[in-house]
């Protein structure tokens, strides 16, 4: 039976600063509140939230891998922050969140389209970058830095409710990559994790793709925030 570690909870600072996650669209006080995603914590708004949900519908081989990638990582939150505190080792070097990030290329399992969407792909290749690193990847793509910095205001504000802040990880799929961001629990949260399950800086996509293993089985152990 899995074992759920009760963590601090941190609204998304999106819903305390009332705008949009994506667009940064002010909510306006005479219309309903932005609805928040129960992961992230986080809100869109209506217009993006619409938007994201005709790119699922939209035909195409290649819209429908993608909005099957991220719908993916977006059920695994708990596993992608676990490892993320692992392989940079935070509960004895909580600063190497300000200058580092991991990536992770992901392959679609061989029969996938069996599968659960939470069991679809599974981790080959994992490496934890500097920033810098990650800005020269991002830019072959786009304006790296631009990306890289976009996430700033938000790992400010979380450090100031108490936490590490936020964790970013460069996820590679279909040849694209997904720029994903994890609020991360305080310094004695990830000691916590860590004591409990530590994966360790060498070995933690082994890790990973064990546990998404155990979780496909109903059999792994989840830490995740609670209110």
């Amino acid at each position: 039976m899995a074992t759920k570690e009760k963590l601090p909870h941190f609204k998304g600072p999106s819903r305390v600063e009332k705008m949009c996650h994506w667009c940064k669209k002010k909510q306006q006080p005479d219309m309903p509140n932005f609805q928040a995603c129960g992961r992230c914590k986080e809100g869109p708004c209506k217009v993006n939230a619409d938007a994201k949900k005709s790119v699922s519908q939209v035909g195409g081989d290649v819209t429908q891998k993608i909005a099957t990638f991220k719908k993916w990582h977006a059920l695994q939150v708990d596993l992608l922050r676990q490892a993320f505190i692992c392989a940079l080792d935070l509960a004895h070097a909580p600063s190497a969140v300000e200058d580092h990030c991991i990536m992770l290329r992901l392959e679609q399992k061989a029969n996938a389209s069996l599968l659960p969407p939470a069991d679809k792909y599974e981790p080959t290749i994992g490496m934890v970058l500097t920033n810098d690193e990650a800005i020269d990847i991002l830019n072959q793509i786009g304006d790296g830095k631009g990306v890289m910095e976009s996430g700033k205001a938000s790992h400010e504000h979380m450090k100031r409710k108490g936490g590490l802040g936020v964790a970013t990880l460069l996820l590679e799929a279909h040849g694209m990559i997904d720029v994903t961001r994890i609020v991360l629990p305080s310094l004695d949260g990830a000691r916590k994790i860590q004591r409990m399950d530590d994966w360790g800086t060498e070995h933690w996509v082994e890790k990973l793709k064990e546990r998404l293993d155990m979780a496909a089985d109903g059999k792994s152990v989840k830490f995740q925030f609670t209110k």
